[in-house]
């Protein structure tokens, strides 16, 4: 079974996790699970404008040592912005 149709099939388990403990946000680290899962070809890292299972969504670069698309100041100011969003 591809990676693809794992994501599909865990998106119901996972909202009703996030629903039934309601967390102020949820982050997602790196891309490749979240498009699979929302069934979506791309969208842009930062805030998710519409939000995943009635939660603030954020789709982050994952800090991971081989992730090297992304540098130091680029993954702070990605985290910085959600620090600061969980601060309002």
């Amino acid at each position: 079974m591809c990676r693809r149709t794992n994501s599909r099939k865990a998106r119901p388990g996972f909202e009703t996790k996030v629903r039934r403990y309601a967390p102020r946000s949820v982050a997602f680290l790196g891309k490749r699970a979240f498009l699979a899962m929302m069934d979506q070809p791309d969208v842009a890292w930062g805030r998710y404008p519409a939000g995943f299972a009635g939660t603030t969504a954020w789709l982050l670069p994952n800090p991971g040592g081989l992730n090297k698309a992304f540098s130091l100041e680029a993954l702070v100011k990605a985290y910085s912005e959600v620090r600061a969003a969980l601060r309002t």
